[in-house]
């Protein structure tokens, strides 16, 4: 037997059930907003410091053209000029004597001259002081011979800046 009341059976009747946690709407839009702003300074932060080590870390070398005349008055003498510019205390002079095989390094940073014994003597006169190795200043280079190679190497790439052969 099925019971009824006035409304009908009981199985239709409407009932109220209250949940304590059903009425809640989730998540109040204040909130939301504030971890979605929070989220995408995270996000552009860290691209920022990734595109700022990338562009760091990409440094250039500068280019210029190293070229070498003999001196009509002097044996074995080369005076050197660079047609660009680049800081003293970016570069090194690598000299390497082909009679030889050995290699000097000469920083004009600090040092204005080097030699390899029984060898050829390399000079850096910063004509200009002004800190950069560029048009007026001069590199030499005394019992030199043919095939002696000259570079500039730009230090923190370690790719040549410019180059010469003595010929």
């Amino acid at each position: 037997m099925i019971r009824m009341d006035n409304d009908g059976p009981f199985f239709l009747k409407k009932q109220s059930i209250k949940l304590k946690h059903l009425d809640r709407k989730g998540v109040s839009p204040v909130i939301a907003v504030i971890l979605l702003v929070g989220i995408t300074v995270v996000l552009v932060s860290l691209l920022y410091i990734m595109v700022s080590n990338m562009i760091s870390e990409s440094e250039f070398t500068p280019r210029g053209v190293l070229y070498f005349n003999s001196d009509p008055d002097i044996q074995n003498k080369y005076n050197g000029k660079f047609e660009g510019s680049v800081k003293l205390d970016k570069i090194e002079i690598v000299v390497t004597d082909a009679s030889l095989g050995e290699s000097i390094i000469l920083d004009p940073d600090v040092e204005t001259q080097k030699e390899i014994t029984g060898g050829l003597n390399i000079t850096f006169e910063n004509i200009n002081d002004n800190d950069k190795l560029d048009g007026p200043d001069v590199i030499v280079i005394e019992d030199g011979g043919v095939g002696d190679l000259i570079k500039i190497v730009y230090k923190s790439t370690g790719e040549t800046s410019g180059w010469a052969k003595l010929n």
